[in-house]
């Protein structure tokens, strides 16, 4: 192995070590009661724990997490590497960021930093997630389905100018959409899973860094993405990663994974 791929992997082992010792202590040491052994799927209860900093994010930017979320260790080298050149104009960041040994995904998440650095402040748990959407794709959308009608129930999920959010009928069952309120710029929710569910049900949520319960749900700053894409060319939903890899959104008997998602 030459002496750049040596460097490169060092790099990217130590990103990846600091974003680990961010874990909770608490965590490790006291797993919660009746946790399934390593390996098995996870239950229902867990998953909702583990999507829900992702849950109410826009349909196409959860996609985008979930694939980005396979390559933990890409996530961590994506997010140092923007800090790196965090004076670049936006449009120098896409272009370079096309150039980088990085899936897709993961070089479209370069255009949501804070997207990125909520990301690497727990590689446990990005781990985990990107684990549970290889072996349970299904599952885990319906997951997020879950706790998006929970957090409809409680009056914390509903329509604002950052986000469209419909409810339909797919098959007899309820399924709820979010999108992004102006298609040209993109706002991400920032917000404490205690502040839209309460007290999880099961387990822990992941051990990020929130803000105050007493804040509620915010917005990070909006994404112009005409200026971070150049008006879509050369980028596109296929561009940030949203190809044939990805599970469609909506439920199936079987996992898709190899389906385009498509949104109505």
């Amino acid at each position: 192995m030459s002496d750049m791929s040596n460097k490169r992997w060092c790099y990217i082992a130590a990103a990846a070590l600091a974003a680990l010792l961010l874990l909770h202590a608490a965590v490790a040491q006291n797993p919660p009661p009746n946790a399934p052994p390593a390996g098995a799927p996870m239950p229902p209860q867990q998953l909702d724990d583990q999507v829900a900093p992702i849950a109410l994010y826009p349909d196409p930017l959860v996609a985008e997490v979930l694939a980005a979320s396979t390559y933990p260790m890409e996530i961590a080298e994506a997010e140092q590497w923007a800090r790196d050149h965090a004076k670049w104009k936006p449009s120098k960041l896409m272009d370079e960021a096309k150039k980088q040994n990085w899936d897709p995904s993961v070089q479209g998440l370069v255009a949501f930093p804070d997207v990125l650095a909520r990301l690497t402040q727990d590689m446990g748990w990005t781990t985990q997630l990107g684990n549970a959407f290889l072996a349970q794709q299904v599952d885990v959308m319906q997951a997020v389905q879950r706790m998006r009608a929970q957090a409809q129930a409680k009056g914390t999920l509903h329509s604002t100018p950052q986000e469209t959010v419909t409810t339909q009928n797919q098959n007899g069952q309820s399924v709820i959409d979010i999108e992004p309120g102006n298609p040209d710029e993109w706002y991400v929710p920032n917000y404490n899973p205690a502040y839209v569910w309460g007290p999880p049900v099961w387990g822990l949520y992941p051990p990020l860094f929130y803000p105050g319960i007493g804040i509620g749900l915010g917005w990070f700053p909006g994404i112009d993405m005409g200026l971070w894409f150049g008006g879509w060319g050369g980028w596109g939903l296929g561009g940030l990663g949203l190809g044939p890899r990805l599970v469609r959104w909506r439920y199936f008997p079987q996992p898709l994974f190899l389906q385009s998602l498509r949104f109505p």
